[in-house]
């Protein structure tokens, strides 16, 4: 296995054990977490905060989706985390269109939590279309994306209304007239 192989393994691990709720996958959360680090090549001090904030939060009794609302990052991302995003982005094939993942995972840089219709999309597109490769399933998820967002749209907003109905008298004013002053007018009342 190389080192990307490892790093891969190693943090899926942390998210399968950091899912369990449980206090006793806590320490296997945090060491899976040290691995992935190691095997990265980095310091592991940042990834170990962050994990241990996370499984904190799960001992403690708070949800998963409060803890989805949250950075991952305590203080912002580390320096080597934010070169390896930004060298993961270039890296990847523009053809296949990864700008969904990239805007999925920059939404929870900054804490920001979709609705479970939303997280679905991107757990859900079918085994038929993933085996096609990433560029059909990445297609998927956006038309989902952009479906959902048509039917969350707001209606139209109605134009902000203006003065009724006016004449020009005869010095070229305008005037608003109402209906029945028009009316009276003419009857001579």
């Amino acid at each position: 296995m190389n080192i990307a192989e490892e790093a891969a393994s190693a943090a899926y691990n942390a998210a399968a054990y950091a899912a369990d709720a449980r206090a006793y996958n806590a320490t296997r959360a945090v060491d899976s977490a040290a691995d992935a680090a190691k095997a990265a090549g980095n310091d592991d001090d940042d990834i170990l905060s962050a994990v241990s904030r996370d499984a904190n939060l799960f001992v403690s009794g708070s949800s998963t989706r409060m803890l989805a609302s949250m950075p991952p990052w305590l203080d912002g991302a580390p320096d080597w985390a934010e070169e390896n995003w930004k060298l993961l982005q270039g890296a990847l094939p523009r053809e296949d269109d990864w700008q969904v993942w990239i805007d999925w995972y920059n939404r929870r840089l900054h804490g920001v939590l979709e609705t479970e219709e939303i997280e679905f999309v991107f757990a859900s597109v079918p085994e038929e279309v993933r085996k096609t490769g990433p560029a059909a399933a990445n297609r998927w998820i956006k038309e989902r994306l952009e479906e959902l967002k048509k039917k969350d749209s707001p209606p139209p907003e109605i134009p902000r209304q203006g003065p009724g109905p006016s004449r020009r008298n005869r010095r070229g004013d305008r005037r608003r007239r109402s209906r029945q002053a028009g009316i009276a007018r003419r009857r001579g009342q």
